[in-house]
């Protein structure tokens, strides 16, 4: 006990609320010393809520013995904390010893009800109670002035007291919405407001709430609220937040006023709160009453959890397959829960950037543990793929971890990938053989087409393909050499085909012979090559013969004689094939009544080594001197002198004229 207020005001400050509460042994324990003090006015004030959990003494102990020292007991009721039966208990406390009960609708009234205590405590027998009439009973903080003339002295003060309530008047109902937040995150606490029974006229609203430790206060949301339609203004001191809404609106059923918007900091653990009004005032046209509740928030520890992915992965183009080798890529995370928080409903996925795709399977699954307790774990896996392009590329691919109570846990993975190719592969198709025909004198076929089919069997686009043809000897086909040729169509991707054609003509040969046509395909990236065999015959060599100008021979019978005695046959032999004629000789055949002339072969050697040149090569020239033979005179000269009938002649030109072989 003591005198001294700077001491009172220093033990106050040092007041902490922690721990257990033991209300009935602190209020006896007051009485005490209370009545071991030297002020004659004894009395003991106890502000509370009315709770306790930890007396050793009771109620009804407590008050026997204040009754015992004659101690009044002046309850203050913190109404907005205590519950109905608290309350009750608080009543009974100040009652029975002839103390007073005044309950405390905000902190606001604390520091008047104090004044008035002290007055009453002091005051004694001197006191008076001053009595009037509420016009509206809303239980509304009002304002008055009281003015008294003491020993020729005017005093005036001016107090704020709570006005009585009528239930039976109509209601606005004001309560805050529980809510709920994980630790580190947003607090959204909604202000419900609602009109019961009738439309109500709002106006003036006034409201101050108690500031918790546990969060921080960020704004105040009304856009698209009931307090849209005021001026809001609010205040912060070290302990409250005060809202002010200036102007009016009518209220019909049920709105939110507005949205408290908080930041959560961290906790040890789960954590509940509840989040109270000290008081919410109005002034509105009608008389009615104002109810106000309060709400809980609560705040969640976040589960602890961890991932982990391969650093990097590198992926190569397998060209004998035209696929990425791994072809499929399998992302595993271990998902393990580190902390001491049972992680729930834990959700895992992955994000793949552009150039990538799933292979089967959803990019978002479940936990199979539905319930990840501390410790714990499980392996999550995806597979994926890459969609070949052209150009290498570097990929990021991340995996993402989050349970309902907790914060997304990512972890990353680089993929580079080597640039895919397209995949040429081509058949070639021509003729088996080809042979020579003595009867059409040309080789069947005349032509025949070379056709080369180009299939690209991979995903990436084979672009502008150019064929080559490469001929064996004795063919020809349009163009000195073969031009390249371009695919139909310019563009082969994923299996498309296209084909190119040369029409090639067989040239006369020596010799039979099995030979090889190759073709040659490739774009900027990649090349193919395709050969077939093909059997081809020999042509025969084939010259061209052409006798001289048919001779006419007489016989003179008078002087027994042939007109001319001997004569020239001469022939012309051209190269009417595609190869050279080895050993070339000419052999002439003489009808009876000729012989050759003395001196003549009838079979001679080509000149110029026996060699037949191509038929580019001038034509060769072979001369015999036939001679005539002698004839019998079994006639009349008239008869002998008669020429060679034109039957003969033509006879011997057929035998000059003839196409042979030359040997």
């Amino acid at each position: 006990m003591t005198t001294d207020l700077h001491l009172l005001y220093a033990a106050i400050q040092q007041l902490y609320p922690w721990g257990a509460t033991a209300l009935w042994d602190a209020v006896m324990l007051a009485i005490f010393d209370a009545e071991s003090g030297t002020n004659p006015n004894k009395a003991v004030v106890l502000l509370s809520d009315g709770g306790d959990n930890s007396s050793m003494n009771s109620l009804s102990a407590a008050i026997d013995y204040a009754r015992q020292r004659h101690i009044p007991v002046y309850t203050l009721c913190l109404m907005y904390h205590a519950s109905p039966q608290e309350a009750a208990w608080m009543k009974m406390l100040a009652d029975s010893p002839g103390g007073m009960f005044l309950p405390l609708e905000s902190p606001d009234d604390i520091v008047t009800a104090f004044t008035a205590i002290a007055s009453i405590i002091q005051g004694g027998s001197n006191d008076c109670i001053l009595e009037y009439k509420i016009e509206c009973p809303d239980g509304g903080m009002r304002t008055a002035t009281v003015t008294a003339n003491v020993c020729g002295k005017m005093i005036t003060e001016t107090f704020r007291y709570r006005a009585p309530r009528d239930p039976n008047l109509p209601k606005v109902v004001v309560r805050f919405d529980s809510s709920s937040a994980y630790e580190n995150g947003d607090l959204y606490i909604p202000v419900l407001i609602s009109a019961v029974g009738m439309e109500a006229d709002v106006s003036e609203l006034t409201f101050k709430v108690l500031r918790q430790d546990s969060v921080v206060f960020v704004r105040a949301i009304t856009a698209g609220h009931f307090a849209a339609n005021f001026t809001v203004n609010q205040w912060q001191d070290s302990d409250t937040l005060l809202f002010t809404l200036g102007g009016s609106a009518k209220l019909n059923g049920s709105d939110t006023l507005m949205v408290l918007h908080f930041r959560t900091g961290s906790f040890s653990k789960d954590s509940t709160y509840q989040f109270r009004l000290f008081y919410f005032d109005k002034k509105t046209a009608g008389c009615m009453l104002l109810q106000v509740y309060p709400g809980n928030f609560a705040v969640f520890k976040r589960p602890v959890l961890q991932t982990g992915c391969t650093d990097t992965l590198r992926v190569h183009w397998d060209r004998t397959r035209s696929m990425y080798a791994p072809n499929a890529l399998v992302f595993s995370t271990l998902v393990s829960n580190g902390g001491q928080i049972t992680a729930r409903n834990t959700k895992v996925w992955i994000t793949l950037p552009q150039g990538m795709r799933m292979q089967g399977g959803a990019d978002t699954v479940a936990l199979f543990s539905n319930n990840l307790g501390p410790g714990g774990s499980e392996m999550v896996s995806f597979n994926t793929e890459i969609i070949p392009s052209d150009t290498a590329r570097d990929f990021v691919v991340c995996v993402s971890v989050k349970p309902d109570s907790g914060a997304v846990t990512t972890c990353c993975t680089r993929v580079v990938a080597e640039k895919a190719r397209p995949a040429l592969r081509c058949t070639l198709s021509i003729p088996p053989e080809v042979r020579w025909s003595d009867s059409l004198r040309s080789y069947i076929p005349k032509t025949f087409p070379v056709t080369l089919t180009v299939r690209n069997p991979s995903p990436v686009p084979a672009k502008t393909v150019e064929a080559r043809l490469s001929l064996p000897d004795g063919f020809s086909a349009p163009g000195s050499p073969p031009v390249n040729l371009l695919l139909t169509p310019d563009r082969l991707t994923d299996a498309d085909t296209a084909t190119v054609t040369w029409i090639v003509t067989p040239r006369d040969r020596m010799n039979s012979d099995t030979v090889t046509f190759c073709v040659y395909a490739s774009n900027d990236i990649d090349s193919t090559v395709c050969c077939e065999k093909m059997f081809i015959t020999s042509t025969p060599v084939r010259a061209g013969l052409a006798c001289g100008t048919p001779r006419v021979v007489t016989y003179n019978e008078d002087t027994q004689t042939w007109d001319p005695p001997q004569f020239i046959a001469s022939t012309m032999v051209r190269n009417i094939c595609g190869i050279d004629m080895a050993q070339a000789v000419g052999r002439i055949t003489l009808p009876p009544f000729l012989t050759l002339a003395p001196g003549e072969n009838m079979v001679k050697d080509l000149p110029n080594g026996a060699l037949c040149a191509p038929a580019t090569a001038p034509p060769w020239h072979g001369t015999w001197s036939p001679a005539n033979r002698t004839r019998a005179r079994t006639r009349s000269a008239s008869t002998f002198r008669r020429p060679i009938s034109p039957a003969r002649a033509a006879a011997f030109r057929s035998s000059c004229k003839r196409t042979r072989p030359c040997r």
